[in-house]
């Protein structure tokens, strides 16, 4: 089970692609492409590497690591 994850959040992404360019497994990214979104936040896919480019790359912050439990302990 995945502890650590990247999260997108429709809300406020420009759909530029960005974080697609410099993502080592793009179409995990597919997600971000305009009118693709199912729900406002969705978690990335378990091809997911968690390598962090695109959450760095993203200039609205629509990516961001998500840690599994920790919203429960703040």
């Amino acid at each position: 089970m995945q502890r650590v994850r990247i999260k997108y959040t429709l809300d406020g992404c420009f759909h530029e692609g960005d974080c697609r360019k410099v993502c080592l497994v793009p179409h995990v990214l597919d997600t971000v492409i305009k009118g693709r979104a199912v729900n406002t936040e969705i978690p990335i896919g378990p091809d997911c590497t968690r390598c962090g480019l695109c959450v760095d790359t993203c200039p609205t912050g629509s990516l961001k690591f998500d840690i599994k439990g920790l919203s429960k302990l703040l």
